[in-house]
């Protein structure tokens, strides 16, 4: 088997296992708050990637990004699934990121927004209100699921900024650990947890396949098949959370939930195609 094909098979399971996430971490916070959810995926995810890659970066940078990229991300994350109601719609709103990172990028990388980019902009916000109309009101499950976005695309400039010549798994790995602490401090927020076998497994699937496993993936298929083609195939992975939500939950999308969702969708997949090609 050739390196591109494992790539290829790779970036499909990240997308099937990050795609599954969603549901699982709803069902797992009927047991365990989602601070605690945060916590543990946080700190057990990066002390496996710190076992298996033996490798660590540490320092102030490397701090900040850690707590853009995964301690605040995490947090909003998971609050953004508790609050709504289909965990996919929140899948949906954290994979606008690309869309923010362009508009963050104009103005701390100083590049310009291209014609292109402005219409996957204005696409993307308008499947953001659909999705939002659709929905009895804007909750606070949309709102925090925006801010984890938002977050992720704050952490991803500063990357591209301050730290992209660095060894991306070990710096991963410091992010995970540093941010542990970080998001211990917001327990007070929801603080409940509840152990029984099945909260266990979901744990297991949730810090070992979600958070190591497939970072793990991620790395291998962008340095197989390239940053482009992996980040425009991940794209894809609402569109599984809505797949693995109707099976594991029993919540079907309403027509204007799959249209909004649909256009925010394309909206950050020609900003992120735009923002990739500069």
């Amino acid at each position: 088997m050739n390196d591109n094909i494992k790539g290829y098979i790779y970036i499909a399971l990240v997308t099937l296992i990050w795609g599954s996430a969603y549901p699982i971490v709803k069902i797992l916070e009927n047991y365990i708050s989602p601070i605690y959810v945060a916590f543990l995926r946080s700190f057990i995810g990066g002390l496996i990637i710190l076992i298996l890659w033996k490798k660590i970066i540490y320092g102030i940078k490397e701090t900040i990004a850690g707590l853009l990229n995964m301690g605040l991300f995490l947090i909003f994350l998971n609050l953004g699934i508790m609050y709504s109601k289909n965990p996919s719609l929140a899948a949906v709103l954290v994979y606008t990121q690309p869309i923010f990172v362009v508009i963050l990028s104009r103005f701390y990388l100083k590049l310009s927004i291209t014609y292109f980019q402005y219409i996957g902009i204005i696409i993307g916000f308008i499947g953001i209100f659909l999705t939002s109309l659709s929905s009895i009101s804007f909750s606070l499950g949309l709102i925090f699921s925006l801010i984890s976005g938002l977050s992720w695309a704050l952490g991803t400039v500063y990357f591209v900024k301050n730290l992209s010549n660095k060894d991306v798994i070990a710096l991963n790995s410091y992010m995970s650990l540093i941010s542990a602490p970080f998001i211990l401090a917001f327990i007070p927020i929801s603080y409940y947890f509840v152990f029984n076998l099945k909260s266990l497994l979901l744990i297991i699937y949730t810090t070992v396949i979600i958070q190591a496993l497939a970072w793990l993936l991620w790395f291998y298929a962008v340095k197989l098949v390239g940053p482009v083609k992996s980040s425009s195939i991940v794209m894809l992975t609402p569109v599984v959370s809505f797949l693995f939500t109707i099976y594991l939950i029993k919540i079907l999308p309403t027509f204007l939930q799959v249209i909004g969702s649909s256009m925010a969708l394309i909206g950050s997949l020609i900003s992120q195609i735009g923002y990739r090609r500069k």
